[in-house]
């Protein structure tokens, strides 16, 4: 079954015979050999398989593609290599997640025996499997050092449902072995992870957690240790308050590009997150608490594209008066006022949309994606769609 490409306004079809790839630009064309083809043309095929084709291709078709597809790094960044840690030793093939674990595929499973396809891989996500997470972190260390000797670029790391992640062996094997510059956790009440270690990641950017067991004392330990983090995401824990995010954010303004906050938010906080200059992603999951005075503070902040204020419950003359003055909405990609308290905005919903992008009923996932105005749509994490609204 031929599969047809663009490439300038010219239609190619590309063939797969026995190992034999060519394009026909006419049904009557002499056919050329895909490693004759030059390399824009190469790039823009590429840019269009999705990640199994991908990486079949690099198997088996051509040096050159190989070291195209080898060398993308903006591929490899967006390519999340899943680990099964149920599965991981026993599987040779490597495919999509399953749709039942995941209702938008954003990786790909790897077995052991296939590691080596993915020898470029930046982003491992690890999953506790079918067996409740209950893996002890002796087999954790066992599987993660047969990836590390494959795969010795890896930068972004994902722990979901996986207790033997939460190790403090895990976490320095991970830290003596990589330049980890995002660290993401999944929900769990049960396990502790060891942020005192996690402060001594020196190269650590983001750190995402939905750790009902995150604590003062943690977020004290992160913003003293890890001098390089511009993106925090706090989105279940039930000890953090608003003092803590108000001294976290006197050591972080200056550095704090995203923020996403799964509690009740007051006025005095987004007084603080006012002076984070460098701030482009503002997520609050619960705005009750924030009064007319509050939305007001959001102004001067030149980098700031989205802001997301769930459950909001100013009034709608009071929110319009706000987008009509700040100059805020006006650079916003998108205004997210999912769960809004008054169940018909209409009567102001022109004026905002005249101002800004707006949504009542957001994909938080989706939203934040296209809040980076990127070529290709960052990865995001999949915990994005499971925020309480």
């Amino acid at each position: 079954m031929p599969c047809i490409k663009m490439y300038n306004n010219k239609v190619y079809k590309c063939f797969h015979e026995t190992n034999q790839h060519f394009f026909d630009m006419t049904e009557n064309a002499p056919t050329t050999k895909i490693s004759a083809l030059p390399d824009e043309i190469l790039h823009q095929i590429f840019s269009n398989l999705d990640a199994r084709e991908i990486i079949t291709v690099v198997v088996d078709v051509c040096t050159r593609w190989k070291y195209i597809v080898e060398t993308d790094l903006l591929f490899w960044n967006n390519l999340q290599v899943v680990i099964d840690c149920d599965r991981f030793l026993d599987w040779s093939f490597f495919g999509q997640p399953f749709l039942h674990h995941h209702k938008d595929p954003v990786g790909i499973y790897v077995g052991e025996k296939d590691l080596t396809k993915v020898s470029k891989a930046r982003c491992i996500k690890l999953e506790g499997g079918s067996r409740s997470g209950g893996i002890p972190s002796q087999m954790i260390l066992y599987i993660f050092r047969k990836i590390k000797n494959v795969c010795r670029d890896i930068i972004k790391v994902e722990c979901s449902n996986c207790f033997g992640a939460t190790s403090k062996g895990f976490i320095n094997l991970l830290n003596d072995s990589y330049n980890i510059s995002e660290l993401k956790f999944g929900v769990t009440a049960v396990w502790r992870i060891p942020y005192e270690d996690i402060s001594k990641f020196q190269s650590l950017t983001t750190l995402i957690t939905n750790d009902y067991g995150f604590k003062r004392t943690d977020l004290s330990l992160i913003a003293n240790g890890c001098d390089k983090l511009e993106s925090l995401w706090i989105l279940f824990s039930r000890a953090i308050k608003n003092d803590d995010i108000i001294c976290f954010l006197e050591s972080k303004k200056e550095t704090i590009k995203e923020l996403g906050i799964g509690f009740s938010v007051t006025d005095i906080s987004l007084a603080k997150i006012k002076e984070c200059q460098k701030l482009n992603v503002l997520f609050i999951s619960d705005a009750r608490c924030i009064s007319v005075e509050g939305v007001k503070c959001l102004t001067d902040l030149p980098n700031l594209k989205y802001i997301s204020l769930h459950r909001l419950k100013i009034f709608p003359e009071h929110l319009k008066d706000w987008v009509l003055s700040s100059t805020i909405p006006k650079q916003l990609t998108l205004l997210d006022l999912s769960d809004y308290y008054f169940l018909e905005p209409l009567q102001i919903h022109h004026i905002i949309t005249k101002t800004c992008p707006v949504t009542y009923n957001n994909d938080v996932r989706e939203a934040i994606a296209q809040s980076y105005k990127k070529p290709v749509k960052p990865w995001i994490h999949w915990m994005y769609r499971n925020v309480f609204s």
